[in-house]
C-alpha cells in the first residue's frame, strides 16, 4: 500500500514528464546525490527520489540513514540504481565510484 502523499508526488512527476528535466536550473547532473532519510518520508526518499536522480543521470546516489546508522551507495547502470557499497553502525564504506575515498561511518554519526 502507496502513502497518498507519494501517490500525489508520483501523479505529479507523471503528468510532468513531458517537461525535461534539462529545462530546470540543473544542466548538468551532479556526480554524486546524498540523500539523507527522514523519519516518516523513507519511501519518498527511497523510492521516489531515487527514481527522479536516475531519470536525471546523476550516476552516484547515496542514501543516508542516521536513524539505522546505515549508508547506501548505488551506482547508475542502464537507467537503474544498483547497490554499490554499503555499510552500518561503525563500518567503513569505500564507494567503487571513488578510489581511496573511505567513510568511517563511527565519525558520521558522533
Amino acid at each position: 500500500m502507496m502513502p497518498d502523499a507519494i501517490r500525489r508526488q508520483e501523479q505529479m512527476l507523471a503528468a510532468n514528464r513531458g517537461q525535461n528535466w534539462r529545462d530546470s536550473r540543473l544542466h548538468v547532473p551532479p556526480t554524486v546525490i546524498i540523500e539523507s532519510v527522514s523519519p516518516g518520508h523513507e519511501q519518498h526518499d527511497r523510492r521516489l527520489k531515487r527514481s527522479w536522480y536516475a531519470e536525471a543521470g546523476a550516476p552516484n546516489y547515496w542514501l543516508l540513514n542516521a536513524y539505522e546508522q546505515s549508508l547506501e551507495c548505488f551506482v547508475l547502470k542502464a537507467r537503474e540504481y544498483h547497490l554499490d557499497q554499503s555499510g552500518r553502525g561503525n563500518e567503513e564504506v569505500s564507494p567503487g565510484q571513488f578510489p581511496g575515498l573511505l567513510i568511517p561511518l563511527a565519525q558520521v554519526w558522533d
